[in-house]
């Protein structure tokens, strides 16, 4: 294999793993969410195992083996989309760019279906015996993973959306693992070892390039370059539209699962949800302007969408900022900052009220992760010493007003590791 990319310094967040974990998915007892994230709701799925697609609308088409629905955000039923004759095993649920149709996958017999997402109806498209997952790279072309011959190999096709058989273009040993596309049109695959389940550290996540794909060669594990290795396993992976990190549900039958972040440069930056049930079907969907999938980003950002199978639950998951508020007592006046990282540090800016937006402006000054402020950058003024969070997550600074500056200053904190060594996030601002 070709080395892996040069790595940048390492994130801090790492750190996250083993802290406190903040909140439980509701109705999944067994799913711990880290510092930094927050569970903002969960539908029931419409039958064990069912797979399913989250469109851009919030709008979600779902395959139970038999019935292809449409619900909405609130898992209120839409409308049936079409259905097959007898139940079958359900892989994947896709949608077009467009979102004019979805291709739905069943892997008893190896069928593609293309379901028009308007109700109007379904048709074959192909057979690929044993596929996995799948990944559209354009309006009609797919590439799918599958393990046609159950023979240690997994092969990666491409499947031409407006007619021809499917075109093998990677082969790579192992059963199947799931696939993502960057933003930049790299395909990730995370590897998936031949033995059931599979043993610690035989996951790697690897990619290969756009030019590679576009190449016409077929490419091989020794095409790859390596993204990250030794990991336990691979159900799922989701790419972050916004900054391009990508999400691995590290998932084994009858071990923990995890939902792990890598920086685009590969970094491991820690776990955002951890579970002793077995966790899938990631998706990271685009649901505002300001922020991306990491701790204590806006979270009108992006949003996580996961399928825990044992709870029968699909869950949703974003980011959570701390919460900053300044506390007058005469003429002391105190900015606090709660639900930040517990045992860590902080380091309080502020500038003026009158170069202040409330629409944030998103800056990528700090590796790891966007820094989204009010503030012209010219404009901010900071502490020379850190501000010291405690094992609860809060953090104070107090200063002395004379009785002119009310009114005139805004405050917010970046957020520093356990370790202090890295800026990890940041706070909401407040006025004073």
């Amino acid at each position: 294999m070709q080395t892996a990319r040069t790595s940048r310094p390492s994130r801090a967040l790492a750190s996250l793993a083993a802290a406190t974990f903040l909140s439980t998915a509701p109705g999944a007892a067994q799913d711990t969410v880290a510092p930094g994230f927050a569970v903002t709701g969960s539908q029931p799925v419409p039958a064990s195992f069912a797979a399913y697609h989250t469109l851009n609308n919030g709008d979600r088409v779902t395959f139970d083996g038999v019935s292809i629905d449409l619900y909405d955000e609130a898992g209120g039923f839409l409308m049936n989309l079409g259905a097959l004759p007898g139940f079958v095993f359900t892989s994947f649920v896709e949608s077009d760019p467009s979102e004019t149709y979805a291709l739905v996958g069943e892997s008893t017999f190896g069928d593609i279906y293309k379901v028009m997402l308007d109700g109007s109806g379904l048709s074959a498209v192909a057979n690929i015996p044993f596929h996995y997952d799948a990944v559209f790279e354009g309006a009609d072309s797919a590439l799918i993973s599958a393990s046609p011959c159950l023979c240690g190999t997994n092969e990666i096709y491409r499947l031409d959306l407006t007619g021809g058989a499917p075109q093998p273009i990677i082969s790579v040993p192992g059963a199947s693992g799931p696939v993502a596309l960057s933003n930049d049109g790299d395909l990730y695959y995370a590897t998936a070892s031949a033995q059931f389940p599979a043993p610690p550290g035989s996951t790697d996540i690897v990619f290969w390039t756009a030019d590679q794909l576009a190449s016409g060669s077929t490419l091989t594990l020794g095409d790859a370059t390596v993204f990250h290795s030794g990991l336990d396993g691979g159900a799922a992976l989701a790419v972050d539209p916004v900054y391009g990190s990508l999400v691995l549900a590290e998932a084994v039958f009858g071990s923990q699962s995890r939902l792990l972040e890598f920086a685009p440069d590969g970094d491991l930056v820690g776990s955002s949800v951890t579970s002793s049930n077995y966790l899938s079907n990631v998706e990271l969907r685009a649901t505002g302007t300001t922020g991306h999938f990491h701790a204590w980003q806006p979270d009108s950002g992006v949003t996580l969408h996961y399928n825990d199978l044992d709870a029968g639950l699909i869950v949703d998951v974003r980011s959570h900022r701390p919460r900053a508020e300044l506390v007058a007592n005469g003429s002391a006046v105190t900015f606090r900052v709660t639900e930040a990282l517990p045992n860590s540090a902080m380091l309080v800016l502020w500038g003026p009220q009158g170069a202040y937006d409330p629409d944030e402006t998103s800056y990528g000054m700090f590796p790891g992760f966007l820094f989204h402020t009010g503030l012209p950058l010219a404009s901010i003024r900071r502490l020379p010493f850190l501000s010291a969070v405690d094992g609860a997550g809060v953090g104070e600074f107090t200063y002395f007003d004379p009785g002119h500056l009310a009114g005139t200053l805004v405050f917010q904190a970046l957020l520093l590791d356990g370790s202090g060594s890295g800026f990890v996030g940041s706070s909401r601002a407040v006025l004073n």
